[in-house]
């Protein structure tokens, strides 16, 4: 992220100055959008009064923005956690940590997002307890383990990344390996707004922590439509 790039600035310094501007009318304000509603009627469903929430890759902080309530705002950069303080006039939490190696003790939230961020991440295999991994199955086992039993747990990703079979897959490997399963009475699949044109926003999954994370899963089941597993 030190690295400079687009004129002559640092990745870190590109997402502090760009990503935030106008991000309401973008996709992402979309997404966030969508996401404050889920955990709204999920709240509203479970009778929490003040669920405690955590932003997986939060950046400028438009969910708390959006949903209106204190959350616990995680990103890997410092940077873009300032202007989300600055932007929430100091309400909620931030915490810089990596998504693979969260700095959250565990059964912590009874609402974790990932929204717009597992894509970020590379699928490249890892060994780890004699075990193959990735860092992309690794955040998928730290948002289980951060999240409380019968949690709720939001993953969005960006629509051309999957395909309707990959998302299928994903959704079997979620719930047979990453202790998740499909919430029913919030349905999952490719999110689009309507409100001024069709447009597809992003492939959400809204999962219910049910158990521990199972080995043996299969990292080529955690693909992107154009990754090729090396």
């Amino acid at each position: 992220f030190n690295a400079k790039g687009f004129e002559d600035m640092t990745n870190a310094d590109f997402f502090t100055a760009y990503y935030p501007e106008n991000d309401h009318l973008s996709v992402a304000g979309h997404n966030a959008r969508a996401v404050s509603e889920i955990i709204k009627k999920y709240s509203h469903e479970t009778r929490l009064r003040n669920p405690k929430i955590g932003s997986i890759g939060s950046g400028a902080g438009i969910l708390q923005t959006t949903l209106g309530w204190p959350i616990v705002n995680i990103d890997m950069l410092e940077e873009i956690l300032d202007v989300s303080k600055r932007r929430n006039i100091q309400q909620g939490d931030y915490v810089i940590g990596e998504a693979s190696t969260l700095p959250i003790k565990g059964d912590t939230f009874d609402v974790s997002d990932a929204s717009f961020m597992l894509h970020w991440s590379s699928n490249k295999r890892l060994l780890k307890n004699e075990h193959n991994t990735s860092e992309r199955a690794q955040i998928l086992e730290e948002l289980n383990r951060i999240t409380k039993t019968s949690g709720l747990v939001i993953i969005t990703l960006p629509p051309s990344y999957l395909n309707k079979d990959q998302f299928k897959l994903w959704q079997q490997t979620l719930e047979k390996h990453f202790g998740f399963k499909t919430r029913e009475v919030t349905p999952s699949g490719l999110l689009r707004a309507t409100d001024f044109k069709t447009e597809d926003i992003a492939w959400i999954f809204n999962l219910e922590k049910t158990g521990n994370v199972e080995p043996g899963y299969d990292i080529n089941s955690l693909a992107f439509d154009f990754e090729k597993i090396v």
